[in-house]
């Protein structure tokens, strides 16, 4: 595994996710479906004491494709 290397990710949304009056889509972002890593398979927990939370519940900010002459285009919050 190369740390230094620019990794990238991928999404694939159904139109039946999106609210374009609510601005939303609904969204998986985690499962605990087995994936081949190279150190060997990956299962993420998701029972209580697995994983932090703190972050999703906290409005979950995060970014994508970022305007980097007007940021706030590109920052993006959960909806609960």
């Amino acid at each position: 595994m190369e740390f230094n290397k620019k990794q990238f990710r991928s999404a694939t949304l159904s139109r039946e996710s999106i609210n374009t009056d609510e601005r939303t889509v609904e969204l998986a972002f985690s499962s605990e479906t087995p994936y081949e890593r190279v150190f060997g398979t990956e299962i993420l927990g998701h029972n209580p004491g697995e994983c932090d939370l703190s972050r999703l519940n906290n409005a979950a900010p995060s970014s994508a494709g970022i305007d980097t002459k007007d940021i706030s285009k590109g920052i993006h919050f959960v909806a609960r």
